[in-house]
């Protein structure tokens, strides 16, 4: 994983190697050096090509558009010259981490979606303790993979945890607008999504939408102890010690009054000042 991509989520992640395949010469290789003008020959060569240009996850699709088999990528994958991080989705053998991955991975699918709640409390480095889920936020009308790399997804169709859809004017953004960022928004719509808490990150090549940090904490403590996710097959709850855990997290290195702002402008404040309150306590008492 580059520096850059390291340097953009707050907390320690695994990073993946991807161990060559043992013993005899690639059947890949085998079939370059016998017959480079092949068929097989130039379908490597293609997935090569696209992998190098894109430097992200390719889905399947974008393989058969380009004329390659399906038996060609499998061929890949089973020497160790390519991986499949998730169904249909590959990428170059590379060290990766599996969590950020997996966004990335989906997000082949479709960037119709928010990673929101823990797993971006996980993004941003809030909690303690990694989660086996990846939450994200889907629209109504919209399904979702059930699982994405090495994580089931649980889908959540609030309203309030979707971006906006209509840009504001900048000049009539008020306080809060630049909240920790260090870079300019592109235009309207990025600073409108960033005034209501969500950040476009980039994961190995692929935009993802992301909550940021305060809107992150705001939703974790607005939805703790609700049963969470589309399917109730593989609902899951937001628990009190992961909601104060994220809260404990922000308040150690950001503003709280950040937070109060996010909260106020997605019309939460009342139901979690309370327990902003006992954090700013808390924090009083620890510096005493």
């Amino acid at each position: 994983m580059e520096d850059a991509q390291k340097q953009a989520v707050g907390g320690d992640f695994e990073i993946r190697q991807v161990p060559p395949r043992s013993g005899g010469p690639s059947r890949w290789k085998s079939t370059l050096a016998r017959n480079p003008e092949s068929q097989k020959s130039r379908h490597f060569e293609t997935i090569f090509r696209i992998l190098n240009e894109r430097r992200s996850p390719v889905h399947v699709r974008e393989f058969v558009h380009a004329g390659v088999e399906p038996s060609s990528l499998r061929s890949l994958v089973y020497d160790g010259a390519i991986t499949n991080p998730m169904h249909g989705v590959y990428y170059l053998a590379e060290a990766y981490d599996p969590f950020l991955m997996a966004i990335a991975g989906l997000s082949t699918l479709s960037n119709d979606f928010v990673v929101g709640l823990k797993s971006a409390a996980q993004y941003h480095g809030l909690i303690t303790k990694p989660d086996d889920n990846l939450w994200i936020a889907i629209p109504y009308g919209k399904s979702a993979v059930k699982a994405a790399g090495d994580y089931r997804t649980v889908a959540v169709r609030w309203q309030n945890m979707m971006p906006p859809t209509e840009p504001m004017v900048v000049s009539e953004i008020g306080d809060g607008m630049v909240d920790h960022w260090v870079t300019a928004p592109r235009d309207d719509m990025e600073a409108t999504e960033r005034y209501f808490g969500f950040s476009t990150e980039v994961l190995f090549g692929r935009e993802c939408l992301i909550t940021t940090p305060s809107k992150t904490v705001c939703d974790m403590l607005r939805n703790m102890n609700r049963l969470v996710g589309k399917d109730m097959s593989f609902a899951r709850y937001i628990s009190e010690g992961d909601a104060f855990d994220a809260l404990k997290s922000y308040s150690e290195r950001y503003d709280l009054m950040d937070l109060r702002r996010m909260a106020d402008r997605h019309g939460c404040l009342p139901d979690i000042e309370r327990h902003i309150s006992l954090a700013e306590r808390f924090a009083v008492g620890l510096r005493r």
